[in-house]
């Protein structure tokens, strides 16, 4: 692939200060954005898997890989789904083609949520720049023959397409942060965030610190299974071996046996715990996955999701469950919290409803021929609008069929064609009418007030009548 420098598509030039300043009113939420595309690109790629499309190696593991440092100033996430190639780049990253953002911004501000902005537009990716002056992605597609992909930008609308050195299918991307934002750079503030944001993500998230000792996320591992004490039988043995790696890892005397055994120690103490946290783990499991609200998603997804808790629970209170039953139980959560379909925004749909249901009811006042289609289009929207499992490409279709038959249609009276009828519409027509002008066939058509074929004086006079009453 050749070299590219090129310029983002867009189409409002301040889409980036919109982004960056109030789009997200939270700024650690760049951090759900991202790692849910990745969770996506890997959900993807298995499903390609499943569909012979494409085979998954024998050792993969679906994980989403976070890497803070602090000394860098960056924070990089990693991936191992479907990857991208040059194209596909240019297409998802680079074109960020929408008309008229702000002006949508700016009339539905107060009457949506800002996640209804962002998935409406699919601005998740574009998040990452509240935080930071830089953003990199590397990237290798599932593709046969598919080449890395190296990808900068810098804030603006500039940006750096190269060929990557990346080897292992999937995306990385790396941001560069802004002096700002430099607490998402450390790891307990980067902890706190995705427990925040990402407990029911379908795939395994690993937090790491870039350069730090082994035995450091032992320990903070270690720390935060304590937190929890309450859900384990017995924490004496990790206890113990945590406050020996701590006192081992602060002595900066100690030799490299005395640290070893610190982490091997604490790891086997670690391990124990894990053995018999199954039990606490599904309840936790079963209490968080609760928590999800029944109306944000399609009935049969939930559905899918409640009977998989209810199984959980009989288990739960079955004191004569098999061992393995715990784990299925736990196994089969995760599968209907992966498959839930979240319903769609229908935000922009009621609006253009409502559009849609004035100009019908008023309809003696528009030209009939622009309208025609629109009650079918209206009807339509209004089904999907009722529909409580509606999902986003179904209203979004239904979203841009009325927009395409409300824009068509035109009032009587309206000669230029801007919305309303005023006095410059009856002068247009004054002018046509004596030939300083001329009308094309939809002004024309537009101007016959009377509606007897002809848009003459008599049109003009009706025409100012409507403007006063207006």
């Amino acid at each position: 692939m050749a070299n590219k420098h090129g310029s983002l598509s867009i189409d409002s030039d301040n889409l980036f200060p919109i982004i960056k300043k109030w789009l997200y009113s939270d700024h650690d939420i760049f951090y759900r954005e991202l790692i849910s595309n990745g969770c996506d690109a890997i959900t993807k790629l298995k499903k390609l898997d499943m569909m012979g499309e494409y085979t998954l190696p024998a050792d993969f593991k679906a994980k989403i890989s976070v890497t803070v440092d602090p000394e860098a100033k960056t924070l990089t996430f990693t991936d191992n789904g479907l990857g991208m190639t040059a194209d596909e780049v240019e297409e998802y990253i680079c074109q960020i083609a929408f008309s008229g953002a702000t002006d949508f911004i700016q009339k539905y501000k107060d009457k949506s949520t800002d996640d209804q902005i962002i998935g409406h537009f699919g601005l998740g990716f574009y998040s990452a720049f509240m935080v930071a002056d830089e953003v990199e992605i590397d990237t290798l597609s599932y593709k046969k023959d598919a080449t890395p992909v190296h990808w900068a930008c810098d804030g603006g609308t500039e940006f750096d397409m190269t060929d990557g050195t990346k080897e292992g299918v999937g995306t990385e991307i790396t941001l560069y942060l802004n002096e700002d934002c430099l607490e998402f750079a450390n790891e307990y503030r980067a902890r706190e965030v995705i427990e925040k944001y990402c407990s029911f993500m379908p795939t395994e998230i690993y937090l790491s610190k870039a350069n730090a000792e082994p035995e450091y996320e032992t320990i903070d591992a270690a720390d935060k299974l304590l937190e929890r004490a309450a859900d384990y039988e017995n924490t004496e043995d990790l206890t113990a071996a945590l406050t020996a790696a701590k006192a081992v890892y602060a002595n900066t005397s100690a030799t490299q046996t005395e640290v070893d055994r610190a982490a091997s120690t604490l790891l086997d103490a670690l391990a124990a715990m894990a053995e018999r946290a199954d039990l606490a783990a599904l309840k936790k499991l079963v209490a968080s996955a609760g928590g999800l609200e029944e109306k944000d998603f399609t009935s049969d997804s939930y559905k899918d999701l409640k009977d998989a808790m209810d199984a959980a629970k009989d288990v739960i209170d079955d004191l004569n469950r098999a061992p393995e039953a715990i784990g299925k139980a736990y196994a089969d959560i995760i599968t209907a919290i992966t498959n839930l379909e979240r319903v769609g925004n229908k935000a922009a749909l009621v609006a253009v409803i409502a559009k849609a249901e004035a100009i019908v009811a008023a309809k003696d006042s528009y030209v009939s021929s622009t309208l025609n289609g629109l009650e079918e289009a209206l009807a339509a929207g209004k089904a999907v609008n009722d529909n409580p499992d509606a999902l986003q490409d179904a209203i979004n279709n239904a979203v841009t069929l009325l927009t395409e038959k409300v824009a068509n249609v035109r009032l009587l009276g309206d000669v230029n064609n801007d919305g309303s009828v005023t006095t410059d519409d009856s002068a247009l027509l004054l002018r046509s009418a004596a030939e300083l002008d001329t009308l094309d066939d939809a002004a024309t058509v537009s101007a016959d007030m009377n509606q007897d074929g002809i848009a003459d004086t008599s049109d003009a006079v009706l025409i100012l009548q409507t403007a006063a009453e207006f």
